[in-house]
């Protein structure tokens, strides 16, 4: 993948084990896979995937700025490779979070429907714009495009989500919102959950289309908690230590080792 230049320590991953790291992240990367792709299994089977090189890497990437967005990149080559375009077109596989109101789940669906039908690229750069927090240089970075190739992606990418979804884009004249013009400045991600059942704070800018995929984000990472129950995650823990080992047997075998 593209991104493999540190940048400054991420403190709280700093203190994690690869253990907590993915009980914490594991259901914000599957509900990331799913606002793109609608089958569960699919789904879980390529952030394992993403989860299983991680920690081939993972002394390397946990000194990352984001390694919730190196998991993201590297789940989303996995998706490329495996998913079928029909996926897109299936209704989602996951029941609603327990709190989340019907009008939320509502509005959710209408952003899960309306995600999938941007290019590929334009998706990615509004989950990394969006929920990452990043700007249009460290997405330019990780992706390995230039930054003008980033501000048209996200200034396209809003503009399809805004009609979709009959809101005001928020986007700023040219020449305006300080160093990533056309666009206000980008928010951190939320905390899991943070957002179900009721509406987040509103960025300190207009911005209601990023506010909008947040809040999609935030109603999935409530559903795939509720869905991923403590049994399943220590299963799906020991796998990706199994399936590790076993990628390493293989490239040490390949490579002359043991």
């Amino acid at each position: 993948m593209t991104q493999e230049n540190p940048v400054t320590h991420d403190n709280r991953t700093d203190h994690e084990d690869f253990d907590t790291f993915y009980r914490r992240t594991y259901p914000r990367t599957l509900a990331r896979a799913l606002m793109e792709w609608r089958d569960l299994g699919e789904a879980e089977d390529a952030v394992q995937d993403a989860y299983v090189a991680l920690l081939r890497h993972w002394d390397k990437v946990r000194g990352y700025d984001s390694p919730e967005a190196w998991v993201y990149l590297v789940m989303k080559r996995r998706q490329h490779r495996a998913f079928k375009l029909w996926s897109r077109r299936r209704e989602l596989e996951i029941a609603p979070p327990p709190a989340a109101r019907v009008e939320d789940t509502a509005e959710v669906r209408a952003v899960l429907d309306a995600m999938p039908r941007l290019p590929a690229r334009q998706r990615e750069v509004m989950v990394l714009y969006c929920l990452e927090g990043m700007g249009q240089k460290e997405i330019g970075e990780a992706l390995g495009i230039s930054r003008g190739t980033v501000a048209a992606s996200l200034h396209q990418a809003r503009r399809r989500l805004a009609s979709a979804l009959g809101l005001d884009s928020g986007l700023a004249p040219a020449g305006e919102g300080g160093g990533d013009a056309l666009l206000p400045a980008p928010v951190p991600a939320v905390a899991p959950g943070s957002a179900v059942g009721e509406r987040r704070e509103p960025p300190a800018r207009n911005d209601p289309v990023a506010d909008a995929v947040r809040h999609a984000e935030a109603w999935l990472i409530a559903a795939c908690a509720a869905h991923t129950d403590p049994v399943r995650t220590n299963s799906r823990l020991t796998e990706v230590y199994r399936r590790a080992a076993v990628d390493n047997g293989a490239n040490n075998r390949e490579g002359g080792g043991s």
